[in-house]
């Protein structure tokens, strides 16, 4: 009987390479650039893992002019996803500094149908830099991402909506928007009562005539569903307590932007 030439071939080393890997539990990916002052005691971190199954580690040196970063030695710091995974949502964004490339990674994992588990404890520690890389990627660019995919994911399938906070960056966030969602807010809120007193916001920038004015709210007489542009870390618990009262649900009746 004539065996299959596929199964008779001798592994060349590449594939040999790839059998192991695919044999692998979890693989951490490490780039580095100009770290050397944190290898070491990053690769500590790795090797004191409490995981017992096998782990491979790959460290790629990203062009650095010793051979290690002065940036964060863990690029992704928030959140891990399986190498299937990986490999069926695509490659990272090479295009170099300025591109925040895990974070559109995972827009893209969202779009592919990925979903999110959070675990609520401190799992490692972000190391800043002020030569980072992470630095080169501009608070601008990150805001227009993430308008973009909020008007994609979330605004694109509400008919309206009322804007959490009208205040800077809830005023931002609408004339940010496009004409389109723009005209779906039908309010901003607010718990300062100097700003509920002025009693609407006007879009001065706007070409319409007349300009646009959004009714400006008390948070309990508003509306769902919401867009929340309020820091979690600056109201103490107050915020989630008066989501808890109006008995809002994350993900359907309010989504965070902040």
């Amino acid at each position: 009987m004539d065996q299959n030439p596929a199964e008779t071939e001798p592994r060349t080393g590449r594939e040999e390479r790839e059998a192991e890997r695919s044999a692998m539990d979890v693989c951490v990916i490490l780039p580095v650039y100009n770290a050397s002052c944190w290898l070491d005691e990053c690769l500590q971190a790795v090797l004191q893992q409490d995981f017992n199954g096998s782990m491979e580690l790959s460290v790629f040196d990203d062009a650095s002019t010793v051979y290690t970063s002065h940036g964060p030695t863990v690029v992704m710091p928030t959140w891990f996803c399986s190498r299937k995974w990986y490999l069926k949502v695509g490659p990272f964004d090479e295009r170099g500094k300025g591109v925040p490339e895990d974070l559109l990674f995972f827009y893209q994992s969202l779009r592919q149908g990925g979903r999110l588990f959070r675990v609520d404890r401190c799992l490692l520690i972000y190391r800043y830099h002020e030569k980072a890389a992470t630095h080169s990627v501009t608070e601008e660019t990150i805001w227009k991402l993430r308008v973009n995919f909020l008007q994609e994911r979330v605004l694109s399938q509400w008919e309206n909506f009322t804007i959490w906070n009208a205040g800077r960056q809830g005023r931002k966030l609408y004339r940010c928007l496009s004409p389109t969602n723009q005209k779906k807010v039908k309010a901003f809120c607010d718990v300062d009562e100097n700003k509920i007193q002025k009693g609407f916001y006007t879009y001065e920038e706007s070409k319409e005539r007349p300009k646009p004015r959004i009714p400006i709210l008390h948070y309990s007489k508003a509306s769902a569903p919401f867009v929340i542009c309020v820091k979690l870390d600056m109201t103490g618990g107050v915020l989630e307590e008066k989501l808890d009262s109006l008995q809002l649900k994350e993900g359907t009746d309010y989504f965070h932007f902040n």
